[in-house]
């Protein structure tokens, strides 16, 4: 443990692989995985937002970041991870440019590069 709120431990060759394409290629969107979900009817934000931190708090792969020394790359795993989930309002997007909207929101999203040294 390198400090109250994180576990440092050495990285598997996957890991270190992975780490080491990032360092060639810095902020590529290479890895993301995008996925689209619609949801249809009234969304209760909070409970989503609670539902995420939930899992996020049960599984370590979702809170772990990478850093770099002298002796080579280490895995950090936070003990906590809070993520915020963002809303965007498209009350003032004509109804007819909803779809246009999202999926201009969903490919910005998915090109957005992923930073494996801090995370979400």
């Amino acid at each position: 443990m390198s400090t109250n709120s994180t576990y440092v431990f050495p990285v598997s060759f996957a890991q270190h692989r992975l780490w080491f394409l990032d360092q060639l290629e810095p902020g590529s969107p290479f890895y993301n995985l995008p996925q689209v979900v619609n949801i249809n009817g009234k969304l209760n934000v909070a409970a989503l937002q609670r539902t995420f931190n939930e899992i996020v708090s049960r599984h370590e792969a979702l809170r772990t970041t990478f850093s770099a020394a002298p002796e080579g790359a280490s895995q950090v795993i936070a003990k906590t991870l809070t993520i915020e989930v963002p809303v965007v309002d498209l009350t003032n997007v004509p109804a007819s440019e909803h779809d246009l909207a999202i999926t201009r929101l969903a490919r910005e999203e998915a090109r957005h590069p992923f930073d494996s040294s801090i995370g979400p």
